[in-house]
């Protein structure tokens, strides 16, 4: 029951947070960590259930350092005023429907997590986190502060995990498992590897820093692969040399579970849970930045901002509440993404191109910083 209090309590301060916390740079170090966490969820999601292994483990995260990045060399610039309206609706619809993606699946991710290790029930801790995401992201306030609050302690926890996964567990049965696992066949884990990549180098909010500042999307980058790395091969070692979901050796840490640790788990997870799914739902927007001047009468006026965090989070809550494959979905995902890259090009093609024709076509509507997004569409 405690720590189902600490979930609602944790939450409802995130997402207030939002409202109270001080406005700060938006493009940090942090905030790309933030960001990429969802990748490092999913690249995890299907290792551990097809077997995780070392050399999965690191397959996992070398795919999200690189794919976030490639971000840095991919930046959002914006849309020229004479863009093609149509393709441009399109790439700002793949886009926000691929990062609400991710979203879904750091809520499932956690609310399983949640409902483990606190017994509460899972869809009312599904509500609790995407309303209170929802409301951190609607805020737009405090989000350099609990930004860089997540990463150190992301980065504690990879790094007590590993610790731990040396000292207390069999790191000499990394090559040679207690419980041998096949693990994924060769081409699926690059396959999926390949997906990932492409989901960091695809996401709107990634880029959106990156139009601004690359050094820091790359850093982060490098940053998010380490935790991974931290956080899987620390259970590598912990867990004999591999884990294969359902673990029993899990099922048995989970059932002699401490009270006291179980509200220090609930309350981690929740909060990098709302912060990193606000900071998604909110990066989601980026793509429509610029579509109204570039879409003139042709579209009519892009909805206000706070209207369309609404639209989005209710989006992903309804989404999260269905049950999903996750291999079917990131790899729907990723197929997505990478017809909104090469959309993407398209249009910033067509851009360049009007750039050459005339002085009244090369102007572009650069996105903005969290800090200075106050709506969109007016």
């Amino acid at each position: 029951m405690i720590a189902v209090l600490a979930i609602v309590l944790i939450a409802t301060l995130i997402a207030l947070f939002g409202w109270l916390g001080r406005p700060g740079e938006g493009n940090t170090v942090s905030r790309t960590v933030a960001l990429a966490f969802p990748l490092i969820i999913v690249s995890a999601a299907a290792t551990i259930t097809d077997g995780l292994t070392v050399s999965t483990a690191v397959c996992s995260a070398v795919s999200v350092a690189l794919g976030v990045v490639l971000a840095s060399v991919l930046p959002m610039k914006g849309f020229a005023t004479n863009s093609r309206p149509g393709t441009t609706a399109v790439v700002a619809m793949i886009s926000t429907l691929v990062v609400l993606g991710l979203a879904v699946a750091m809520v499932g991710w956690s609310s399983f997590i949640l409902t483990v290790v606190t017994g509460a029930n899972r869809t009312v801790t599904i509500v609790a986190l995407v309303v209170a995401a929802t409301g951190f992201a609607a805020g737009g306030l405090g989000r350099t502060g609990v930004a860089r609050a997540g990463m150190i302690a992301a980065i504690a926890a990879a790094a007590l995990l590993l610790v731990a996964g040396l000292l207390l567990g069999t790191p000499g049965r990394a090559f040679d498992p207690v419980v041998p696992v096949d693990g994924p066949p060769l081409m699926k884990t690059l396959g999926y590897a390949v997906i990932i990549v492409i989901l960091g180098a695809a996401h709107p909010g990634l880029r959106g820093i990156a139009a601004t500042n690359r050094r820091k999307v790359a850093v982060g980058g490098i940053i998010s692969g380490l935790i991974a790395a931290g956080i899987l091969i620390g259970l590598v070692f912990l867990l004999g040399g591999s884990l294969l979901y359902p673990s029993w050796p899990l099922s048995i840490f989970n059932s002699y579970f401490p009270a006291s640790i179980a509200v220090l788990v609930a309350g981690f997870i929740t909060a990098l849970c709302v912060s990193t799914v606000g900071e998604t739902i909110d990066s989601s927007l980026i793509p429509w930045e610029g579509i109204d001047s570039a879409a003139g009468d042709t579209m009519g006026k892009v909805p206000s901002r706070p209207v369309l965090v609404v639209a989005v989070g209710t989006w992903t809550l309804v989404v999260s509440l269905l049950t999903i494959q996750v291999g079917a979905w990131v790899t729907a995902l990723g197929v997505a993404a990478l017809v909104a890259l090469l959309l993407s090009a398209l249009v910033r093609r067509s851009d360049d191109s009007g750039a050459v024709s005339g002085p009244e076509s090369s102007t572009i509507n650069e996105p903005r910083s969290t800090a200075d997004r106050s709506s969109l569409g007016g």
